[in-house]
């Protein structure tokens, strides 16, 4: 066996393993770390969304074509892909509401939780009326 030969691929599979190890690192370090203040109240409602969610930005774009519903309602948004203390909250409640499904978005309000931009929607205008 010529161990010349295997040498080189080698030390470019550890080389690359090392650059993506390292990558994996880098990621999770500078992921979002703020707190998540719990909800106040109990009767509080919760906007479970995630960036770069196509569903999320749905309903976000009914919240602004309703003048800022959410505001006038005042729910709570928390953003659960970059912040490992809103996606624990997250998991909290949707088992509390025993959704099968932890994708979001998810419109949360004591116990009670809808799942899906269509679902929301549907929600929010029986909710304006």
């Amino acid at each position: 066996m010529d161990f010349a030969k295997l040498k080189n691929p080698l030390s470019a599979a550890f080389v690359l393993f090392v650059l993506i190890s390292g990558y994996f690192i880098y990621r999770d370090s500078t992921a979002k770390s703020q707190p998540v203040n719990p909800p106040a109240n109990s009767g509080d409602t919760i906007f479970f969304w995630g960036e770069g969610c196509p569903h999320c930005e749905n309903v976000e774009n009914f919240f602004a074509e309703n003048g800022n519903l959410d505001q006038k309602m005042n729910i709570k948004k928390i953003e659960v892909f970059g912040n490992q203390e809103a996606q624990k909250l997250f998991l909290e409640k949707i088992k509390e509401c025993g959704l099968a499904s932890s994708g979001v978005p998810v419109l949360y309000q004591d116990g009670k939780c809808v799942q899906g931009d269509k679902s929301i929607i549907d929600e929010l205008k029986k909710t304006k009326k």
